[in-house]
């Protein structure tokens, strides 16, 4: 008659991991759930963003097109192409 034991270790591990990984997505889920009611909400009082462009993008790109002039200030030029491109 063979004794039955406790579950292995490794059984027990991999039962807190399921546990913990399902309260993880049930948080995650009512997470979810309040931002949907959030927006309906404001959907519904007529709370939207301002219609204008968004600042901060433009200020992104002006910043990354003098990024390049000056990059491209940095590289040497021949003057003959420099002539020819005037010509």
């Amino acid at each position: 008659a063979g004794s039955v034991g406790s579950p292995s270790p490794s059984g027990t591990e991999e039962g807190d991991a399921r546990d913990r990984a399902e309260e993880v997505w049930v948080e995650n889920i009512r997470v979810i759930e309040a931002l949907r009611k959030l927006i309906a909400d404001r959907l519904e009082r007529g709370e939207y963003e301002d219609d204008k462009p968004d600042t901060e993008m433009g200020e992104a790109q002006e910043a990354q097109g003098e990024k390049v002039k000056a990059e491209e200030s940095l590289y040497p030029v021949l003057r003959a192409a420099i002539d020819a491109a005037e010509a």
